[in-house]
């Protein structure tokens, strides 16, 4: 028959600190005694020798016994770990940080300090941790959705991007050396469209007349004689003659002396300046 002493009992955690109290595997009066092992402890790092794993296992502001045990195990592979013919620890700092393991163990302190941080952990990290994770995990969902919306959007953004250079014949690779080789071709054509009158297709420069003349033509007919012989008029078709007409006011200018059209083009080529510079 198995030993009643080694037998598992389920104990509340809540209430395990009362239990320990209450079957004087600790004294009530455990706090005080944690309270010297502290001061113990804040006296003992000063005095640790140089190591990498120990400063940063001290470095820690919530010591407890467990950790205590690993500043003994990690002293044991340094200068300190020495011991002399009687098989006793030599070093002051491998002596004070076993006085405070064996100060932890006086009237089972270190339980209670165990079972507090049990109670401490399950009410209320554990909760909290969850909580932070829960918040974690939204905030996860939220950047794979803005990371999918992102991908369709570059795609978007891409295909825009290539049309926009087909419809520039460009490839897109270098867009300013591409955009500055397309500027080379304007001068092909810039004679011949600056040559260009601004007006109805079929006028052409020589078939022009500006305001001044047509004013001075439209006084010289209300100055000569009216004829209301209608013998000799003759009717014929309607439309009009494309060919023939004549261009007056801004339609004979050409397109720099043409106010209006020589800003809009101006503004175009500085927006083509602005693009290859950039």
């Amino acid at each position: 028959m198995q030993d009643v002493e080694h037998l598992p009992i389920d104990i509340h955690y809540n209430k395990l600190l009362d239990w320990l109290v209450n079957r004087r595997h600790c004294k009530q009066q455990w706090q005080a005694a944690s309270l010297i092992v502290q001061e113990k402890i804040t006296a003992a790092v000063q005095g640790l020798p140089d190591s990498k794993e120990i400063k940063g296992l001290v470095a820690r502001t919530d010591l407890n016994y467990f950790h205590c045990q690993q500043v003994i195990e990690l002293l044991k592979d340094t200068s300190c770990g020495e011991k002399n013919i009687f098989g006793q620890y030599s070093s002051v700092e491998m002596k004070a940080w076993s006085d405070i393991i064996k100060i932890y163990e006086r009237d089972g302190m270190f339980l209670a300090e165990t079972a507090q941080m049990l109670i401490r952990n399950v009410s209320y990290e554990i909760p909290a941790l969850k909580k932070q994770i829960a918040r974690c995990q939204q905030v996860q969902k939220e950047c794979d959705k803005k990371e999918a919306d992102y991908v369709s959007k570059a795609s978007e953004l891409r295909k825009k991007y290539a049309a926009s250079c087909k419809e520039l014949g460009i490839k897109g690779d270098k867009i300013k050396s591409e955009l500055a080789a397309l500027v080379k071709d304007l001068p092909k054509s810039t004679h011949r469209f600056l040559s260009l009158p601004y007006g109805q297709l079929g006028y052409s420069p020589n078939n022009t007349q500006d305001e001044e003349d047509a004013k001075e033509t439209g006084d010289g007919a209300a100055g000569a004689e009216i004829d209301f012989d209608i013998s000799g008029i003759t009717l014929e078709s309607g439309g009009t003659d494309e060919g023939k007409g004549v261009a007056t006011g801004e339609e004979a200018m050409t397109m720099l002396d043409n106010v209006r059209m020589r800003n809009l083009f101006l503004d175009d080529l500085m927006e083509v300046a602005l693009v290859s510079d950039q």
